[in-house]
């Protein structure tokens, strides 16, 4: 099938689809750097602004993919909204492009606080405008630890279709059992091992100490002592 990609970014919609065997037909990315990067990586031009794109010039396709931007929505912006001058709004050059266009399916995606900012009211009328161009909808949060990966990052993902009153979903798992935390592991395991070398030094010093004349008070763990042992205050021993 045929996509595009709109607000494409670094390009993770048309990653994921051209992978599946899909063709992307048309892009659109207004950063400088991110459009040459995705020029580089996918071998295609982007646009630039979608407030310069004629709708109608876009070529047909079967899938619209969009990442509007979320900091109008998100708990790291001011949560504006539609208020937001620059970005607000930018979710209705989508709905123009599904109007234009009617591709069957429509995948978004966006910060999980847009089902709940203003109340609301934001997403409902976001779910509103694609309900009336005939889309079944769906949304769903999603999260990169949800398929093995370790980031906690969630995302809403809101799935349209045309002529279709189900979507089935990848399943996340019920729950995710705790288990041993690599970087923790990895740790513990340097942490010992500087133990043993810092042992090791203070035998050698304690040996040497010995062998010198007149040394009989030796303290092998001094607390004004700068060896590794010191970078970790749970770590170091008593007298």
């Amino acid at each position: 099938m045929k996509f595009i990609d709109l607000f494409a970014g670094l390009g993770g919609f048309h990653l994921a689809l051209s992978g599946l065997g899909h063709k992307c037909v048309f892009a659109c990315e207004i950063d400088p750097d991110l459009n040459r990067l995705y020029r580089d990586n996918f071998r295609m031009d982007a646009a630039f602004d979608i407030n310069d794109v004629d709708v109608n010039a876009i070529p047909n396709h079967d899938i619209l993919c969009a990442g509007f931007p979320c900091q109008p929505f998100s708990h790291a912006g001011k949560q504006l909204g539609r208020n937001c001058g620059k970005n607000g709004n930018l979710i209705d050059n989508v709905i123009r492009t599904l109007e234009a266009k009617r591709p069957k399916y429509l995948m978004l995606e966006n910060v999980p606080t847009l089902l709940s900012h203003n109340k609301g009211q934001t997403f409902a009328e976001i779910k509103m405008a694609l309900e009336g161009l005939g889309y079944y909808v769906e949304h769903n949060k999603y999260s990169p630890r949800h398929f093995g990966i370790p980031q906690n990052r969630p995302r809403l993902f809101i799935l349209g279709v045309r002529g279709r009153k189900r979507i089935c979903w990848p399943e996340k798992p019920r729950k995710i059992k705790d288990k041993p935390n690599a970087l923790k592991l990895m740790l513990d395991k340097i942490h010992f091992q500087c133990l043993i070398l810092t042992l090791i030094h203070r035998l050698y010093v304690w040996c040497l100490a010995l062998s010198t004349e007149g040394c009989t008070n030796i303290d092998l763990f001094p607390k004004s002592s700068s060896l590794l042992l010191s970078i970790s205050p749970a770590a170091t021993p008593s007298k």
